[in-house]
């Protein structure tokens, strides 16, 4: 991850902080592709597009357990801080001169 943002935030970094919004979409499209190749793979084997057997979401009576959202926004919310920062600190390191 580290490595992809160095090479794309110093070339979004001229146009400030709405270049953080070009990093975002091609790994949440990535991660669309991927899901919907797992619910595909599950309708197959399974007959039923979530695996409730191993779903961290529902649980076997097909009831929806939210207290597992709460680490996922957590997840989230780290990361999206993560790209804001790393390109909003690029910026500065571009402007000092600093490679």
């Amino acid at each position: 991850m580290g490595l992809g943002q160095y090479i794309q935030a110093t070339n979004f970094t001229e146009i400030g902080i709405i270049g953080t919004g070009y990093l975002g979409p091609l790994p949440f499209i990535l991660l669309i592709v991927f899901k919907m190749f797992i619910a595909i793979r599950n309708k197959i084997k399974k007959g039923s597009f979530i695996d409730l057997e191993n779903s961290n979401f529902w649980n076997k009576d097909g009831k929806f357990q939210r207290g597992n959202l709460i680490p996922l926004l957590g997840n989230w919310f780290a990361n999206s801080v993560h790209v804001f920062i790393f390109t909003y600190s690029f910026r500065f390191a571009k402007m000092g001169g600093m490679n």
